[in-house]
């Protein structure tokens, strides 16, 4: 089901918060289109940007998002932080995923889990979304890329093992704008002070998803790829505690080393 603008703009409409709605077939990235929105004179406090298509979609480490056109979430949410009162976490990419999993789970019924810092995946481990989170001075950036209901095989021959996507788990086709909708509240609330869940609750609740604690990882350093395992998160502060092959323990701070 392809996105229903005026049925998006119409809940986003009953939001307290004022969001101005980007909607678009198709864009080079989200997340320019919202730049150039909350970089104008006279910005608004959110920006939420839509399409059906990204031709340049970007996910960690400078790769590119792919997704069909017209069967997936691609968005992006802007907001102005000084504009809620919210204070930027460091740990605000596990608290989006946890957020996004809600949205996706209010519409859906689908149990996501989480893989550090911000992937959404399956019970299969097999990546469902990604979150790209970007903070600038004028705003703060959450890119929501989500596998709703293209099919594996939409996708090139190297990632389809490691790719699932929300309808073949729930077993019909689903409704992008309602997932929209959930997502974008669920992050809304959170900005503004009114979700029932706060950050130290968020982080259990991403522990309690989590799919990363104690399976190996594959770091690039040096030029070449090095396994851990991950022990434990640091709660406080969302970094990952793992081990080296040499029974020395590394903290990551991003996952920008990391070879999913």
């Amino acid at each position: 089901m392809a996105l229903h603008v005026e049925k998006l703009e119409d809940a986003l409409s009953d939001l307290r918060q004022q969001v101005h709605l980007i909607a678009v077939d198709e864009c080079a990235s989200t997340n320019e289109l919202v730049a150039r929105a909350m970089d104008a004179e006279n910005a608004p406090e959110a920006v939420l940007a839509v399409t059906n298509y990204q031709s340049e979609g970007q996910g960690r480490r400078g790769r590119s998002w792919h997704s069909p056109r017209g069967t997936d979430v691609l968005a992006t949410l802007g907001v102005r932080l000084r504009d809620y009162g919210y204070e930027l976490d460091q740990r605000f990419p596990l608290l989006a995923s946890v957020l996004v999993a809600r949205g996706v789970e209010e519409t859906t019924k689908v149990h996501l889990h989480t893989k550090w810092p911000n992937d959404l995946v399956s019970s299969e481990r097999r990546k469902i979304g990604g979150i790209l989170v970007r903070n600038t001075s004028s705003h703060l950036a959450v890119g929501i890329g989500v596998n709703v209901n293209s099919k594996r095989a939409d996708y090139p021959d190297e990632i389809q093992w490691r790719v699932e996507t929300l309808s073949a788990v729930a077993g019909r086709d689903l409704d992008l704008t309602q997932l929209v909708i959930a997502i974008v509240t669920e992050l809304l609330r959170h900005f503004a002070g009114e979700h029932p869940l706060i950050a130290d609750e968020l982080i259990g609740e991403w522990l309690d998803r989590s799919l990363t604690i104690g399976e190996t990882l594959m770091l690039h350093r040096d030029a070449k790829l090095v396994e851990v395992t991950p022990l434990r998160l640091i709660r406080e502060t969302g970094e990952l505690v793992v081990r080296e092959s040499d029974g020395s323990e590394t903290i990551l701070s991003s996952a920008d080393a990391i070879e999913y």
